[in-house]
């Protein structure tokens, strides 16, 4: 199983999950690359997204999954899973646009998570803008022959994650919504590794529409 697909699976253990009509954006193809992208409106939580990459003649894969949880204070998480050539990493990103931290106690959760990992390779990430709103709590680590480990890593992330979902703070959700907003327009107007090769791939009006409504759910 795959990584948005294992993520999929424990979403709809949980919540009502109604996948959206992507249209022309659910299959992308250029330049020897091939995109399929899903999106996900869950039912008293917010949005998910799924994305699969493959190029360089199946040498390259990536697999992306976004949450954006619009009625609880807690971060906005990004999953990466990246192989090429055979070297793996996996990131699990938390990104605290409000500032509000996270509930008591997951800190060292989180923290957990990480320390049984110490041992592995640091995925070395270049700094980004956004980088201001990313939590201690981030995992990136990279290696060989990690499939299955990392698999597994991710699937601990989302059962924490989704854990402390349910014991965090309400919010807005209109004030969630301009959050991720507010970040979406970020990254196409400051950029980003991901984010700079689509725009040079599918022009900077599909890469808006893909960011924006299939990625975070918003217009």
């Amino acid at each position: 199983m795959a990584f948005g697909e294992m993520i999929l699976s424990k979403l709809q253990e949980k919540y009502e999950v109604v996948e959206n009509d992507l249209k022309d954006n659910a299959l992308l193809k250029k330049s020897g690359m091939k995109f399929a992208l899903r999106g996900f409106d869950v039912k008293d939580l917010g949005h998910y997204f799924i994305m699969n990459m493959n190029g360089m003649m199946g040498a390259m894969k990536m697999e992306t999954a976004v949450l954006v949880v619009d009625n609880k204070k807690v971060p906005l998480v990004n999953i990466d899973y990246v192989s090429v050539v055979g070297k793996e990493s996996m990131m699990a990103e938390y990104y605290d646009l409000a500032g509000d931290g996270l509930p008591s106690g997951y800190q060292e959760k989180f923290e957990a998570i990480k320390k049984a990992d110490a041992a592995l390779e640091n995925y070395k990430a270049e700094e980004q803008w956004y980088s201001k709103y990313l939590l201690p709590i981030t995992y990136q680590k990279t290696g060989k022959k990690m499939f299955d480990h990392f698999l597994k890593v991710a699937g601990q992330q989302t059962d924490l994650f989704l854990e402390m979902t349910e014991a965090a703070q309400p919010a807005d959700r209109e004030e969630r919504m301009a959050e991720a907003l507010s970040f979406a327009q970020g990254l196409l107007d400051n950029g980003g590794p991901a984010i700079n090769q689509f725009v040079k791939l599918f022009g900077r009006a599909r890469t808006e529409q893909i960011v924006k409504e299939c990625m975070y759910g918003v217009k």
